[in-house]
């Protein structure tokens, strides 16, 4: 599957690893499977996307933004981590950026967007781990 979300830490930390082929269908579902954790959540959620594996990009860019909205503009979404050293992918969280008032982060690294979590949240830097691959 070219998406995989799940948590790095239980309620706080959501992770989603983006690959090739990623479809307009997958950006609706992945984003349904992140607003369904969101929703589970307590707190303010960090949102690490690993771009790295990600060449491709969904064509409909009205419905992948449709969906991502969805959960970029949850309640309980604190901030996004972008991981990418794709230049578009960069473009497009900056602009992101703007329209979401510093919601967006970019790091060109895992370890990178795991020690930027630890900073902002030290109650929960005990229990960052990286995800599995």
């Amino acid at each position: 599957m070219p998406f995989s979300i799940h948590w790095v830490v239980e309620g706080r930390v959501l992770y989603n690893r983006l690959t090739d082929p990623y479809s307009d269908d997958e950006v609706v579902t992945s984003s349904d499977e992140a607003v369904a954790c969101l929703d589970a959540a307590s707190e303010p959620v960090f949102f690490i996307i690993n771009t790295l594996g990600l060449t491709s990009f969904p064509r409909n860019v009205v419905r992948a933004a449709q969906s991502v909205q969805r959960w970029m503009g949850h309640a309980q979404m604190r901030q996004v981590i972008v991981v990418s050293n794709n230049s578009a992918v960069r473009f497009i969280s900056l602009l992101a950026t703007q329209v979401q008032r510093n919601k967006v982060i970019l790091q060109g690294s895992m370890e990178e967007a795991l020690g930027y979590v630890s900073r902002q949240a030290p109650d929960i830097a005990e229990q960052i781990r990286p995800p599995a691959a």
